[in-house]
């Protein structure tokens, strides 16, 4: 194999390697982001479970 191939081998195991690499930090960031979004929904839930609570006991005032 010529250097020019070996160069250009290694050039293009450089460009895939950094695409893998962004790609796993971008999988990563969005797997923290559906894990924040769960939890505001959950709470988004709670708050509303409370709410219907509290207008339930409002209505026996």
């Amino acid at each position: 194999m010529s250097t020019t191939n070996k160069n250009a081998l290694l050039e293009a195991i450089a460009r895939a390697t950094a695409i893998y690499e962004k790609n796993t930090e971008n999988i990563r960031a969005f797997a923290i982001e559906q894990e924040k979004l769960s939890g505001y929904i959950e709470a988004r839930k709670e708050v509303e479970r409370l709410y219907a609570e509290y207008n339930a006991t409002k209505i026996f005032e």
